[in-house]
């Protein structure tokens, strides 16, 4: 009974989600005073950390207040910082009272939005914590290999797109749920790799070279939903992990290649044209993506963001 493993996977979950609860009361009101430049405190401490956290609104790069360096006062770069704090958060902190600027006042609203974000902090490392936990205790379900790589690499894609840091907690609180499965998601895909190979065209002769650049013109034309450009941008790396999405469509995370160095792409399944025979062999992908700015990847009604779509123009290397 292989069921057994995604039954534990969605305990585990429900359970740490009763377990942050008490986490999350405390980290609501973590900031219950009105700071200043001037004051000091563990809450300008603890202003400080969560500025850190954020690159846009770090207080220093080295010397106090840094990373690891918080200080107990409010100076100048912490005020800067705030500044930076609030004019990102305009809608939510500048807007309510009439503001265009920040002026690095920590009142109301900029505690509103700093406790707001201490929660999603929390519910974040909890649910770091709970996939730890289940990687090392379920070894049963595969779809927790290089998990946590997927999951970084879906930050640092969430960050180019400036998506919020409450929808990357969905993101992921819904690929936990799909991944609660007995279906091996990356055998899956290689699977399928391996058993549309026969049936792509080998890119090893001008002939076929003519035949494969023809059919792309006649999809692009006749099959709009399949278009995809002429030319599209060179990519490569290793497969770390293959998420399967709605509608047949992959996102992939790779351990990326130069010039680029893209993480994370969308596949649509079955669209390749060239493909070489040794993919399930190797795990490493050459080929083209389009860069897009719209997500190919949906679970429901979640969009899950990725750098492009692949194009026809993929292969496997023997690196």
């Amino acid at each position: 009974m292989r069921i057994l493993p995604s039954l534990f996977i969605t305990t585990l979950l429900v359970l740490s989600y009763g377990t942050s609860a008490s986490a999350q009361a405390g980290v609501q009101n973590m900031f219950t005073g009105n700071l200043s430049l001037g004051s000091r405190g563990t809450q300008v401490t603890a202003l400080q950390k969560m500025l850190n956290q954020d690159p846009d609104t770090s207080i220093a790069s080295i010397g106090p207040g840094s990373p690891e360096n918080e200080t107990t006062y409010f100076g100048m770069l912490t005020k800067s910082a705030v500044i930076r704090f609030q004019e990102k958060y305009t809608i939510d902190v500048l807007a309510p009272v009439g503001l265009v600027q920040g002026n690095g006042y920590v009142g109301l609203y900029t505690r509103m939005k700093l406790n707001a974000l201490s929660v999603l902090a929390v519910n974040a490392q909890n649910m770091n914590s709970s996939i730890s936990s289940a990687s090392t205790t379920v070894s049963q379900n595969s779809n927790l290999e290089n998990l946590d790589k997927f999951f970084a690499a879906l930050d640092i894609v969430a960050a180019k797109q400036r998506i919020s840091s409450s929808t990357i907690v969905v993101l992921k609180e819904q690929a936990m749920k799909r991944i609660a499965t007995t279906t091996d998601m990356r055998a899956t895909f290689l699977k399928l790799v391996q058993n549309n190979s026969h049936q792509a065209i080998e890119y090893n002769s001008f002939v076929n070279r003519v035949l494969a650049t023809m059919e792309r013109a006649f999809g692009s034309v006749f099959m709009p939903g399949r278009a995809h450009a002429t030319v599209g941008v060179p990519f490569g790396g290793a497969i770390l992990y293959a998420f399967l999405c709605d509608g047949g469509v992959w996102n992939i995370t790779l351990s990326p290649l130069p010039p680029l160095y893209p993480v994370l792409l969308a596949y649509e399944s079955g669209s390749q044209a060239f493909l070489s025979y040794n993919i399930p062999i190797t795990h490493w992908l050459l080929g083209e993506y389009e860069p897009v700015p719209m997500a190919y990847c949906w679970v429901g009604i979640v969009p899950y963001p990725s750098e492009g779509l692949i194009t026809p123009m993929v292969g496997s290397s023997t690196l």
